[in-house]
């Protein structure tokens, strides 16, 4: 441990103060102290004092004179270093964030999407985040889902905060479903004859059955059941209730185990993007791409068209 006496002689007793040193930094990678101030959210009146304080400071200029900012020497030293001990602050506060205590991260969805497509996955994400415990944060259209620390969302038709990392994993693909019985049933009709088949739809998902209906030919008024959420209308079609419009990658895993069938594959409609956001107050660029990565591939992956 270094004795009191020797910082003594190591620390400059007039450490100028670092929110100036990170303005000179900011104005120096900008070369435009308007930049800087929007970056630093202030105004440029309070950066170019905090530029004339450290002018003063040092009892020298840090740039030439005239209207163009070129930073002299000690101007560019300064903000080096300023930089690399940023990045070094940066770095660490985002590995203690991430690994501090063991913390659980959250990813938060909505209800069917946690059901349907990230519960079989779970322990996948938990590998993906080096082995720290994962839970799903259900949420409903009226939530707000940034509660509670989210880590990661997955999002359809909302809009993140400004601050969040955001990437379009991909749209979804929308075909009939149904349990194998109905889909035998409405294979026999055949799609010209859907209409007098019976069908489910959720009010969270709108018009989705009905662009399905157009891109099927169907266009008389079909007998619908309606539920309250996109789950309820999974499970009333597991039941036999009824053919359902969803997305493959909600229903691809309940295909697989000959839970539900698809009609007619050849009868689909593009449904909404998906976008995956990131919190960069809470994830590490690391982990934010790895994730990221593995969501992408594994998205794509289930969105591929299965048949029975």
């Amino acid at each position: 441990m270094i004795s009191p006496d020797v910082r003594k002689t190591q620390i400059t007793p007039h450490l100028p103060s670092f929110r100036a040193l990170i303005a000179l930094e900011a104005v120096v990678r900008h070369g435009n102290i308007v930049k800087a101030a929007d970056e630093l959210g202030v105004t440029s009146g309070a950066v170019s004092k905090q530029l004339s304080a450290l002018e003063g400071a040092l009892g020298a200029r840090l740039f030439e004179t005239g209207h163009r900012l070129v930073p002299l020497p000690a101007a560019l030293t300064l903000s080096r270093s300023v930089g690399y001990a940023v990045s070094i602050v940066r770095d660490s506060w985002n590995e203690v964030a991430q690994n501090a205590a063991g913390r659980t991260m959250f990813i938060a969805a909505n209800a069917s999407f946690c059901m349907q497509w990230l519960a079989p996955r779970l322990l996948q994400a938990q590998k993906i985040v080096g082995g720290r415990p994962v839970q799903m944060s259900w949420l409903s259209s009226s939530d707000s889902w940034i509660r509670n620390n989210v880590d990661f969302a997955f999002l359809r038709g909302r809009v993140p905060p400004g601050d969040w990392i955001c990437e379009d994993v991909g749209g979804e693909t929308v075909t009939f479903f149904g349990n194998p019985e109905w889909c035998s049933r409405a294979r026999e009709m055949g799609p010209q004859r859907l209409a007098q088949a019976r069908f489910i739809k959720a009010t969270t998902r709108p018009f989705v059955l009905e662009r399905l209906l157009t891109a099927a030919g169907v266009d008389s008024t079909v007998d619908a059941q309606e539920t309250t959420q996109f789950y309820i209308a999974i499970e009333a079609a597991l039941a036999g209730d009824g053919l359902l419009a969803a997305p493959i990658a909600l229903c691809r895993e309940l295909v697989m185990l000959g839970r539900l069938a698809i009609p007619f594959p050849e009868i689909t409609v593009a449904g909404e993007r998906i976008i995956f956001a990131s919190n960069p107050s809470t994830c590490s660029p690391a982990v934010q791409r790895r994730m990221s990565q593995w969501v992408q591939e594994e998205f794509r992956a289930s969105d591929r068209l299965c048949t029975d």
